[in-house]
């Protein structure tokens, strides 16, 4: 049953902000684990969840979605 709780714990954190007061308490008081390795799996799962956000940013950084309307082609607009 402490895998489900470890598991959880890194779900709830991978969210920030939501980590320090939600995921953390929850793994402390609710489920009764060790401070310490309730503290490395909130960083962890942070940590996690801030690679992935700056992965999907590299990724689409020239994608049309979040390019400006100003750096978009004339030729290809919609309304001139």
């Amino acid at each position: 049953m402490d895998f489900v709780h470890f598991v959880t714990v890194f779900l709830l954190s991978f969210c920030p902000f939501i980590e320090i007061f939600v995921g953390v308490p929850v793994g402390i008081v609710v489920f009764q684990l060790d401070p310490k390795v309730v503290a490395l799996l909130a960083f962890i799962g942070n940590a996690t969840s801030i690679i992935f956000l700056q992965y999907l940013i590299i990724r689409y950084k020239d994608s049309r979605i979040l390019r400006p309307i100003t750096q978009v082609n004339p030729e290809n607009r919609a309304i001139n």
